[in-house]
């Protein structure tokens, strides 16, 4: 499956330590390749999670949009 430009897609977060095997699947892999934007809670934590997961966009092309739990600006 390619990405669609346009398109918000919901990833779910690591509920342990073993949930990272979805992230590694061949499918998980192949998707988010070309993608290189997303909406993150924390951007450390996030950053830390692909660094774990092995991203093939490098860190410092990923674009990333930090949104805080309890952010209220909206």
């Amino acid at each position: 499956m390619t990405p669609k430009a346009g398109t918000l897609y919901l990833l779910p977060s690591l509920l342990s330590e073993k949930s990272d095997v979805f992230f590694t699947s061949d499918f998980f892999l192949n998707f988010y390749k070309n993608i290189d934007s997303y909406i993150c809670e924390n951007e450390k934590v996030t950053r830390g999670f692909f660094k774990k997961i092995g991203t093939p966009i490098p860190q410092e092309n990923l674009n990333l949009v930090s949104i805080p739990k309890h952010h209220n600006n909206y």
